[in-house]
Parts: structure tokens; C-alpha cells; sequence
């Protein structure tokens, strides 16, 4: 399905932001060419709240950030670029944007309501029940609407530059107000200004504007039908602005009416309340009343709103820069940020096609959806895109890493924290916490939708509204998967939709039947009485849009923080239920890939994960010595014991925290620890706790935090990371981590290979070429030294020339603590890989058998596309092999472990990692290479029959 697009030989992540503009980005490409990256793969570039460090809070599609350079520096990027003929792959969000002062469109909205041109951009609920009709309900207030006003929390607020009035809330958040409400202050000017007898013609021309400002309809006046109340509000505001630019008396008169507007509560709150009930919005506070927004929210984060991009012209709105850029072929092909967040992602991405000419099977525009697939769900095959951002793989390749010792894991774990539990459970109860909590409007959005369809029919129209909640709460929390993808021309589930329909419906058994059987009518599509099957179907379409969310939340947000039984295992789109995979299992999910997604992503760290991929690495060693895990758990537990704090009769923080804190520990360690980099480690993992504990939401949460516990914790980690003789554990496990990180280095080599070469095209993560032990977001969007990398890279390409492969290797083997191996590993197959794209766009993927007494520790397989070959071999379970930490090379390794080759005649090849040359061996009609002679000084092997 290549078509005319451009497909990636391999991407780099860069995190733009102020920080790290355009120009920034723009003194690397060299360093991108000599490493053998094909395209920079950037984070979204369209104008975001000022600050931003992401770009994912966007307030104006229109435009290229100005912070990061705006359109003079993209373009310059783009120049540099075109030289080394790198591609740009571009970050966009089409989902939402945010709800900021910047952004034009919604301060439209908040100021005129329905009657904005920008009112049906959102996704708005005007006419819901539980809030007044035509208003916006904002949850911005940290207290009550009267002691906010009270403490001048909420005041208004003149902006003479513009002459436009606003309520401002705290010191950070403006909100505009109708224009109509413009005509209470002009009133107060009026009185003020009475006092002075010289101003009777400055009065005359205030009272017409100000008649003119009340004879606008309010809010209030829901019966009101004005289609013009914008253009004639926007025409007044044109008159105030001129009044004030032309007569310097009118803004010293509105400060002063402020200021002793400030001066009196009672006043305040007066005309405050007066104006405030005339607004498109309603005011509430941040947790008490978050069940009352009534707009489309991205997750939980009211900051940032739903856009309606079903909607062509909203669409066309929107993709305009975006789509101006690929047709000038600035950028050569986009990564869409949570298309699980549309209405209707199919539309969507056939839309987009669309918009480039598609009408054909082979899209020619190189789209990629971010899409979690859960281990029993494949991408969808409607989507004209060429794949996921790769967590499919990140998930397969950690679990490759992790050894079959589940039972014994479970039994330490739940030993450790003194419960029984499960992931099943824990991901019951993590949704279940979300719905009740954090998207408590959401639910109730759905639910209302449900309940009217319920009043519409003879057979479920006495049921009540509590029911129909409980009974949906259920079904979501139990459903399997992300999302289905029913849209506006569906009839009939897919079979994959209907088994996780039912699925979730029949582990919902034990609430009201008969919710559950109008549940399961709707949700099948089958036909209900007396409800269209237009609106039917709208009811599912609402329901797919919360599933998504509660998924991403209650799993990714709240199950992985809760259930820890091995900790790499938690990471966007992984099974944490799953305990390692068999090397046949991935080759058959990389077969499958290859057969139906040859141009996906493969990643292994990203701006999302949990952990870095290297930290991952570390810890998927534990489970290959769960007795001496397990050894160390109660050492540690009993050396820190006293570190805890005695809080409401029991110790702070509980086990599973401390079991996490361990297991994070050994992650994240630095390889060489300074002073400063030690007291900045220390820093990062408190802040990395406090919000892990807070994701977890049992003991502490962001809505509802509790202090002392935050404070128990924050001083435990202090205490065990205190360099000090009385500090005894610090000893103990730095003995313990020593092992755990020579162990991880070699897993980081063998999975790094594996995503160089499988089927799909490898992400490499901005400072991944070398270790790198982030956590979890912002961990893991800290400032890379970019200065350090490009010298190493300067060294390794010297030391390529004077030095021979083979000796190069073993010195960065043996010096493998300072980065370079990893590096030397990147480098020399992404040029590889550059000089075969064939063969690994188009080449089969082909598994090799091994036998011998090692077998089980080895994953290799063949590419190979016409007259190009290459192997692939890498190790895997390597304590096991050793013994001891230190290389598996040799015979004293392998023993007589080999691996059998397809072809029947005698193969030479070279090693690219030490250019060493190998001989295949033939015996009774096998062609086979033995592991030993492939190890002998490299851990991992890349075999090809040129170099």
C-alpha cells in the first residue's frame, strides 16, 4: 500500500518547545544525517498556550507557533532539512485544543454562546438538563463562588489597550464578558462622571452606547432567537473602542469605578452577581462541580475542549495550514495524536486522504494514528493510514525480555503488600474510580442520552436514571478494548466489535437486567421500539467517545500505578496481566505485521511512556531471579522500616508504594553518580512518587490530595537515598543494582536490535541513542545535551576510522557504562538500513529455528528481499546464560547451541557489529551457524553477505 507516499527509514522525536525552538532543531540535521535518521519526527508546531512545553494545549490552528520560531523558522528548518534530504513527519491534534485566553475562537464562544459563528467548533452540550440551557458550565474556582469574590479572587478587570472587559479569575484567567454586560459599568461611569458638570456631551454619547449595550439580549433570555447578536455586539464593542481612543476621561473613569469597586465587598459582589448571571457561562468549582461540565473534555483535563472535526467545514477549518504544508511538501507525513477521541476516526482519516486527492487504495499521503491496540485487537483496516506509532511493538519487545516466572512473582508481590489482588481487578476498580471521580460529566452525558431513549419506548421507559447509570458505569468499566467504531453508515458490528460487546456485557451480569438489555439492543444496533435508528445509533457513536478515555485513564493512569507486580510490564498498551511471551509468539506477531502493516512505527520510548526503554530493560531482569528478588525486598523492607512515618495507625507509605519506589530505583539509577547528578536523582524520583502515588489514587490524588502522606513519602525517599555511614541500605542495594544494571545493558542491545530490523520502520526517542533512565512525563521531556551526544557521535565516527570493528566493539563493551556501545549499535545499523530500504520495506521476515542446549535464549531471524540478506540474532535471558555479570560470548556460553539456516548450500557473512567473517557448517543436509563462533566478541549479531 506504499503508493506515492513517503515512507520513513527511520524517525527521530524531537519535544519542541520555547525552550528548544526551530533554530534549535535546525543545528542538528547534520548530526541526524551522519546517524542515519531519513526523517525528524517533531511534536506538534501550530501555535499552543504560551509556555507550553509540549504543543498538545494548541489555541490556533492558523498559525506556527511563534515561541517556537513561527513560520520564518519552521521554513528555515525545512531548507536545511531538504539539503540532507531528510523528511519532516509532524505531530497534529485534531481531537481538542485548549481552553485558554489565547484562543480566539473560544473567547468567542464564552462571549456570545450559541450565537458565537464559533459555537458549533466545540462540542458543546447547550441544552443539557442538569445545567441552565445556552451556557457553558466552567469548573475554575479553587473555593466557593462567594469567598473568591469575597478574597478578590474573581474581580473585574479592564484592558484599556484593547478596551475590552473582562472578569478576571485569580491572576492568571480571563474570561470575556457579553457585551450587553458592558452596560453596568458604563452605568457606574455614568454616575461618576455626573459629578461634573462639564462632561454633559461626554455623558450624552456614554448614555447612547450604553443603551445600546443593554438593549442586547442576555443570556438570561433563553427565549431570544438574535442570529445577529454577534455582529451587532462586535459593532458596539468597535464604538466603545473609539470612544475610549478618542476620549482618555472614559478609561480613567472605568478604573476608578473598579478600584472603588474593589474597595467594597458588598458592591463587588453586587454587581459581580448581576453581571455573572448575564453570561453564555456558568462559574463553579474545580472538584465539587467537575460533574457538571458540559462540553467534551480530552480525558479528565478541562483545559482542553473537544473539537468537532466530523463536521467538513470545521475540518477544512482546522487542516488548513497543515494541509498547505504537504502540499508544498514541507512535511512528508503526519502522526495523528488520539484519534480515539473523534466521533468518527474512519471518516476522519479518509477525509484527510481525501484532502490530498485519494480516491485510490494506496493513500499517497503517510499517515500514522496514535492507536493503542490491546493485545486481542488489530488496527482497523478501514483507517487509510500505514500503521500505529509503534506501542504494539514496545509492548511485544519488553515482554520478549521478561522470563516465564509469573507464579513466583505473584506469589512475592502479594506477600510484600499483604493483599490479593490482580490486574483484572485492578483495572475494574481503576475505571470505576475515573468514572465516579474524574469523568463523573462525562458519564452522566451518556447516561442522559440513554435515559431519554429509554422514555421513548413502552418497554424500558420506567426505568429510572440511577439504574441506567449504574448499569453503563458497569459496562464501561468492564469493556476490553480502547473503543468500536460504529459510524453514521454502520449496520452491523464487525465480529471483533461484537465479541468485546459482549464480552463486556456479560461480565456486567449482577446489575439491573434490564438496563443491561436495552444496553445490549443499542449496542448491538438491533432495532428498538419506538427509537429511531438514526438516534440509536448517535447514543453508540457518544458511547465510543467514553470508553476511550475511561480506558486511557483507568488503565493507563490508574491500574499502573496500582498494580506493580513487575513494573516494566505497565507501559502504554501493555499487558501487565501477561508475563513474557515465547520467542515463537513474536515471531508471529512480527509475520503478522509484516503482512498487514509493513510501514508501521516501532518505538520503545516515547514523549508517553511510563519509562524509558533502558529503565524497562533493567527491571525485566527481575524476572529472572525472583528468589533473590524477593531476598532483597525483605532485606530493604527491614533496613527502612524505621524510615516510615506512623500516621491515622498505620505506616506512610504503604508497601505497594514502597514495593514500586524499589523497583523504580533500580530503573532509573544513574550509571555514575556525581553529587550534583545524585541530588538532581534524588529530586526526580520525589517528584516521579508524588505523582505516581497520586495517579495510583489510594492513599493521595490530585482532586483530593492528602498532605500528610504526600509528606510521608516525599521524606522516606529523602531518608533512603541519604548519603550518610547510618544509612545501610544505600550499600545493599547499590551492590544489588550494579547486577541488575549490567544485565539491563545487555537487554537495551538486543531490543535496540530487534527494533533496528523488524517489520515497520524504528523511532528513535530524543536521547535514546545513548542510556538513558527517564521516567515517566516530564521526566522524560527534561533538556537533552544535545552538545555531549553530537561530540560522542564526532568520537565513535573517528574511532570507526582508525580502529578495527572487532577491537571497537570489545572496547565499547567493556567501557560500556559511558554510552557509546549503545550508540555504535544505532549508528552502524540505521546506515545499514539506509543503504537496504528494500530490504526492509519489502523484504520477508522469515524466523530461524535454533537448537541446541541454549535455544530458548535465542530470537533470530532473516530478512530478505531478492539477492539481499540479513540475520538477525540476539540473545536474551542472560543471567541465566552466565551465571555471573559479565558477557555471553564464546563457547563456555553456547555450548552447542545453533541456528539453522534456510538455505542448503554454504553461506559466508560478516558480522556488521565486528566485521568478523562467518562460515556456515553443513550436517546431514542442515545448514546451521553456531552461536558460539556468532558471539564470539559481540553480544548481538547483524549477519549480512555484504558490507
Amino acid at each position: 500500500m506504499k503508493g506515492d507516499a513517503r515512507i520513513p527509514i527511520s524517525t527521530y522525536r524531537l519535544q519542541l518547545n520555547k525552550n528548544f525552538p526551530f533554530k534549535s532543531a535546525e543545528s542538528l540535521v547534520d548530526y541526524f544525517s551522519d546517524l542515519g535518521i531519513s526523517d525528524i519526527y517533531l511534536s506538534p508546531i501550530l501555535r499552543a498556550h504560551s509556555g507550553s512545553l509540549h504543543g498538545y494545549d494548541g489555541v490556533d490552528t492558523s498559525q506556527i507557533s511563534p515561541e517556537l520560531g513561527g513560520r520564518q523558522g519552521f521554513e528555515s528548518l525545512f531548507l536545511t532539512v531538504k539539503k540532507k534530504k531528510i523528511g519532516l513527519l509532524l505531530d497534529i491534534v485534531p481531537n481538542h485544543v485548549a481552553t485558554s485566553d489565547e484562543n480566539a475562537k473560544w473567547n468567542s464562544v464564552l462571549e456570545y454562546g450559541r450565537f458565537s459563528p464559533y459555537a458549533s467548533f466545540f462540542d458543546i452540550d447547550w441544552s443539557s438538563r442538569r445545567n441552565p440551557k445556552n451556557k457553558v458550565f466552567l469548573p475554575i474556582l479553587a473555593d466557593s463562588w462567594e469567598k473568591s469574590v469575597q478574597s478578590e479572587k474573581v474581580r473585574i478587570y479592564f484592558d484599556q489597550k484593547n478596551s475590552r472587559i473582562f472578569l478576571k479569575i485569580y491572576e492568571n484567567r480571563r474570561l470575556p464578558l457579553c457585551p450587553g454586560s458592558y452596560a453596568a459599568i458604563l452605568k457606574l461611569c455614568a454616575e461618576e462622571l455626573s459629578r461634573d458638570e462639564r462632561q454633559i456631551k461626554l455623558l450624552k454619547k456614554l448614555d447612547t452606547l450604553t443603551r445600546s449595550f443593554s438593549a442586547l439580549p442576555s443570556s438570561v433570555e433563553s427565549h431570544f432567537d438574535n442570529p445577529s447578536l454577534y455582529k451587532t455586539g462586535e459593532k458596539l464593542k468597535r464604538r466603545f473602542q473609539n470612544l475610549c481612543a478618542l476620549t482618555p476621561k472614559i478609561p480613567c473613569c472605568i478604573h476608578k469605578v473598579l478600584r472603588d469597586l474593589d474597595r467594597s465587598i458588598v458592591a463587588r459582589k453586587r454587581i459581580l452577581g448581576l453581571i455573572l448571571n448575564e453570561q453564555f457561562y456558568v462559574i463553579g468549582q474545580i472538584i465539587r462541580d467537575s460533574a457538571k461540565i458540559n462540553y467534551r473534555r480530552f480525558f479528565e483535563v478541562s483545559d482542553l475542549i473537544g473539537v468537532r472535526v466530523e463536521d467538513p467545514k470545521i475540518f477544512a477549518e482546522t487542516h488548513k495550514l497543515i494541509l498547505e504544508l504537504l502540499d508544498q511538501k514541507k512535511i512528508s507525513g503526519l502522526r495523528v495524536d488520539h484519534p480515539d477521541g473523534l466521533l468518527d476516526p474512519t471518516a476522519y482519516f479518509r477525509r484527510l486522504q481525501a484532502s490530498f486527492g485519494s480516491k485510490i487504495i494506496n493513500p499517497p499521503l503517510f499517515v500514522l494514528a496514535e492507536k493503542i491496540l490491546m493485545e486481542q485487537e488489530h488496527l482497523n483496516q478501514r483507517w487509510k493510514v500505514y500503521g500505529t506509532t509503534g506501542y504494539d511493538f514496545a509492548r511485544d519487545s519488553t515482554q520478549l525480555f521478561v522470563y516465564p516466572s509469573g507464579l513466583e512473582f505473584d506469589a512475592i508481590y502479594q506477600k510484600f503488600i499483604r493483599k490479593r489482588t490482580n490486574f483484572d481487578t485492578a483495572v475494574h476498580l481503576g475505571k470505576r474510580k475515573v468514572l465516579r471521580k474524574l469523568m463523573q460529566a462525562e458519564l452522566i452525558r451518556v447516561s442522559d442520552l440513554l435515559y431519554s431513549i429509554s422514555r421513548k419506548t413502552n418497554q424500558y421507559r420506567n426505568l429510572n436514571s440511577e439504574a441506567i447509570t449504574r448499569a453503563l458505569e458497569e459496562v464501561v468499566s468492564r469493556f476490553p478494548v480502547y473503543r468500536t467504531y460504529v459510524t453514521e453508515k454502520t449496520a452491523k458490528l464487525s465480529n471483533d466489535e461484537a465479541k468485546f460487546v459482549l464480552q463486556a456485557l456479560d461480565r456486567a451480569k449482577h446489575v439491573d437486567t434490564k438496563s443491561l438489555r436495552l444496553l445490549r439492543q443499542l449496542l448491538f444496533l438491533e432495532k428498538v421500539e419506538g427509537v429511531p435508528f438514526r438516534e440509536a445509533r448517535n447514543f453508540v457513536m457518544k458511547f465510543q467517545q467514553l470508553t476511550g478515555p475511561i480506558m486511557a485513564k483507568g488503565v493507563e493512569d490508574t491500574a499502573f500505578y496500582t498494580f506493580n507486580r513487575l513494573i516494566s510490564l505497565n507501559e502504554v498498551g501493555g499487558n501487565p496481566e501477561r508475563f513474557g511471551i515465547s520467542i515463537e509468539e513474536f515471531h508471529l506477531r512480527n509475520q503478522l505485521r509484516a503482512k498487514t502493516w509493513p510501514y508501521t512505527m516501532l518505538c520503545s520510548s516515547t514523549h508517553d511512556t511510563k519509562r524509558s526503554e533502558d529503565v524497562r530493560a533493567r527491571i525485566n531482569f527481575l524476572s529472572e531471579i525472583p528468589e533473590e528478588w524477593h531476598k532483597a525486598l525483605v532485606r530493604w523492607n527491614k533496613l527502612n522500616k524505621e524510615k516510615k512515618t506512623f500516621s491515622n495507625g498505620k505506616f506512610a507509605p504503604g508497601r505497594n508504594d514502597e514495593y514500586f519506589l524499589y523497583q523504580t530505583l533500580l530503573g532509573a539509577w544513574p550509571l555514575t553518580p556525581s553529587n550534583g547528578t545524585y541530588d538532581e536523582f534524588i529530586e526526580r524520583i520525589v517528584a516521579y512518587e508524588r505523582k505516581a502515588s497520586k495517579e495510583a489514587k489510594e492513599n493521595t490524588s490530585w482532586q483530593e490530595p492528602n498532605e500528610k502522606y504526600d509528606l510521608a513519602l516525599e521524606r522516606f525517599v529523602r531518608k533512603i537515598l541519604e548519603k550518610s555511614s547510618s544509612n545501610k541500605f544505600l550499600k545493599d542495594f547499590g551492590e544489588f543494582q550494579s547486577e541488575v544494571s549490567f544485565f539491563g545493558m545487555l537487554n537495551s542491545l538486543s531490543s535496540l536490535l530487534l527494533k533496528l530490523t523488524s517489520p515497520g520502520f524504528p523511532d528513535i526517542y530524543q536521547g535514546n541513542e545513548i542510556w538513558d533512565f527517564s521516567l515517566v512525563d516530564p521526566d522524560n521531556r527534561r533538556k537533552v545535551d544535545f552538545l555531549r551526544i553530537k561530540r560522542m557521535q564526532s568520537s565513535l565516527s573517528a574511532m570507526l576510522k582508525k580502529m578495527d570493528c572487532d577491537m571497537l566493539s570489545a572496547r565499547l563493551l567493556r567501557n560500556w557504562k559511558d554510552g557509546f556501545v549503545k550508540m555504535y549499535v544505532l549508528n552502524l545499523t540505521l546506515r545499514f538500513r539506509s543503504s537496504h530500504p528494500n530490504l526492509f520495506f519489502d523484504g520477508e521476515y522469515l524466523p530461524l529455528k535454533t537448537v541446541g542446549e541454549k535455544q530458548d535464549h535465542l530470537c533470530a531471524f532473516l530478512r530478505q528481499n531478492h539477492h539481499e540478506k540479513c540475520l538477525v540474532i540476539v540473545p536474551r535471558f542472560f543471567s541465566k546464560l552466565t551465571g555471573e555479570p559479565r558477557s555471553p560470548l564464546g563457547k563456555e556460553t553456547w555450548g552447542n547451541t545453533r541456528i539453522l539456516l534456510p538455505d542448503k548450500s554454504r553461506v559466508v557473512c560478516y558480522n556488521l557489529f565486528t566485521r568478523e567473517s562467518l562460515s556456515s557448517h553443513e550436517e546431514k543436509n542442515v545448514n546451521y551457524l553456531h552461536a558460539s563462533e556468532v558471539f564470539d566478541k559481540f553480544p548481538i549479531a547483524l549477519l549480512t553477505t555484504t558490507l
